[in-house]
C-alpha cells in the first residue's frame, strides 16, 4: 500500500543493522533530480559517537517503523562513507527551511518540510509542505496547535502543499550544471517574465545570482528587461562573467540593452560592447551610448524595418520570419542609399500588397519624425496629434536613426505609468 510520509517523521530515526544493533540515526536523504518526482535514493545517517557520516541504498532497507530504519540481511555490505552524487539534491541539508520558487503560484516560499510518497518499490518527494502546520509539526507541538486551534477557532489549519513538478530549488548549492538541464529550465523558465523578474527581485543576492545563472540567455535578457531597477541589472550580469555577460545583452533589445549598458563605467560597458559577436548590433549600442538621456535620441529603439525604394515588399515577410521579436513592426520605414528617411507605409499595406511591389509604389512621402535631440513634451505632442503607434527619429541629415514606441513616449512623459 503506498503511504505518505514527511521527512520530519524519518529524520532523526535510528538505523538498525539485520541483528537490531544501533548503527546511528538518520540525518539526511539522497535524492536523485533527473525525474518529475524526485526518487529518493540514499539515506545518510551519523555513527553514535561520531561525525562520520555514512550512506546505504533504498534497496538495503528491509522496512521502515516508527522504530527506526532496519536494513536487510547483507545490507551493512552497502554501506559507503557519504560522498554526494553528481544528480543528488540533499533534502535537508539542500532544501529543508530553505528557499523553493513556486513555478505555479510565481512566488517564493519557504520549505518547512517535505512530503514523501512511501511505496514497495521506492520512496519519491512530492510536494513540499510550505504551511504553517509544518513549522509546529518539525517543533513536534503539531498536536497541541490542532487542539488549541479547534478550540479557538472550531477550526483547523489545512496543509499547504506545492506539488513538487511545479518548484524550483535556488541557492549556491543548487547551481551546479545537472540541476540547470533537469529542473530550471523546465521550471523557471517557463514562467512569464514579468512573474520570473518579480521572484528574482524577492531573493537576497546568493539565491538571486543561482536562479539568473540557472536561466537560457534568452529568458535571462528578457528578466533583465522587466526588472525594475538597472542597478540591479547590473548586480545580476556581474555574476555571470563578462563573455556570458555579452551573451545575454546581445538578446535584449537595443534600447533597453543601452539603458543597462548606461550603468557601467565606461571602459566596462566598452568592453562588453567589445565582446559582442554581432558587429552591427555593437554599433547600434554605442550610438545609442551616446545620445543624451531624456531625448528622442535616448528613447529610441534601433530595431526597425526598412526598405530601400527599389526594394519588394516580400522582403518584409522575411524580414519579421527571422527577426521573430521585432519591436518596432507597426510601420515600414523607406531610406535612400544615404539612408535618408524618404517614405513609410504600413505593415497592412505591405501584407496586403503584391510580394513583387517596390517600396516606392506603397510609400507615403509626408513623413513625420522627431529629431535626436527632441525632448519628452516634443514627442508626446507629435504621438497624440497623429494617433501613430511609433515614431521615427532623425538627425539634421534626415537619416533614419532609430524608431521610439508609443509606450516608451508614454513612460518618459509620464513616470508613473512605468510597468512596476
Amino acid at each position: 500500500m503506498d503511504v505518505f510520509i514527511f521527512l520530519t517523521d524519518l529524520r532523526g530515526r535510528r538505523v538498525h543493522d539485520a541483528a537490531g544493533r544501533k548503527l546511528g540515526r538518520v540525518v539526511d536523504f539522497a535524492a536523485s533530480v533527473g525525474e518529475m518526482y524526485p526518487r529518493v535514493g540514499h539515506f545518510v545517517y551519523r555513527r553514535r559517537g561520531s561525525r562520520r557520516r555514512v550512506r546505504f541504498p533504498w534497496e538495503a532497507i528491509a522496512r521502515l517503523e516508527s522504530a527506526g530504519v532496519f536494513l536487510q540481511a547483507g545490507g551493512e555490505d552497502s554501506l559507503t562513507p557519504f560522498e554526494r552524487g553528481a544528480e543528488e539534491v540533499l533534502l535537508v541539508a539542500d532544501l529543508l527551511d530553505k528557499q523553493v520558487v513556486d513555478v505555479n503560484g510565481a512566488k517564493v516560499e519557504r520549505v518547512n518540510d517535505i512530503h514523501l510518497l512511501n511505496t514497495e518499490r521506492d520512496l519519491r518527494v512530492v510536494h513540499v509542505d510550505v504551511g504553517l502546520r509544518g513549522v509546529f509539526r518539525r517543533l513536534g507541538l503539531l498536536a497541541a496547535f490542532d487542539a488549541v486551534t479547534r478550540w479557538l477557532f472550531d477550526y483547523t489549519i489545512k496543509e499547504r502543499f506545492v506539488n513538487w513538478r511545479f518548484v524550483q530549488p535556488v541557492g549556491e548549492r543548487l547551481a551546479h550544471p545537472s540541476l540547470q538541464l533537469t529542473v530550471a529550465g523546465r521550471g523557471l523558465s517557463s514562467l512569464h517574465p514579468a512573474d520570473l523578474a518579480d521572484i528574482i527581485e524577492d531573493l537576497p543576492q546568493p539565491e538571486r545570482a543561482a536562479v539568473f545563472a540557472a536561466l537560457d540567455d534568452e529568458t535571462a535578457a528578457v528578466i533583465l528587461e522587466e526588472v525594475d531597477e538597472p542597478e540591479m541589472a547590473v548586480d545580476l550580469l556581474e555574476t555571470v562573467g563578462e563573455e556570458r555577460a555579452g551573451d545575454i545583452i546581445e538578446e535584449m533589445d537595443p534600447d533597453e540593452a543601452a539603458d543597462v549598458l548606461a550603468e557601467f563605467d565606461t571602459e566596462q560597458a566598452g568592453e562588453l560592447i567589445d565582446a559582442m559577436e554581432d558587429p552591427e548590433l555593437a554599433e547600434d549600442l554605442r550610438e545609442l551610448l551616446a545620445q543624451e538621456e531624456g531625448t528622442a535620441g535616448g528613447l529610441m529603439t534601433t530595431e526597425y524595418l526598412a526598405l530601400a525604394p527599389e526594394e519588394p515588399v516580400g522582403q518584409v515577410l522575411k524580414t519579421l520570419k527571422v527577426e521573430e521579436d521585432l519591436e518596432a513592426y507597426y510601420y515600414v520605414y523607406v531610406v535612400d542609399a544615404e539612408e535618408k528617411l524618404v517614405g513609410v507605409f504600413s505593415l497592412r499595406d505591405a501584407l496586403l500588397a503584391k510580394r513583387a511591389t517596390p517600396a516606392a509604389a506603397l510609400m507615403s512621402e509626408r513623413v513625420v519624425a522627431a529629431h535626436l535631440d527632441d525632448r519628452p513634451e516634443r514627442i508626446f505632442e507629435l504621438f497624440g496629434k497623429y494617433g501613430f503607434a511609433a515614431l521615427p527619429v532623425v538627425d539634421e541629415g534626415q537619416r533614419l536613426k532609430g524608431v521610439i514606441m508609443l509606450y516608451d513616449a508614454v513612460a518618459a512623459k509620464y513616470p508613473e505609468f512605468e510597468r512596476e
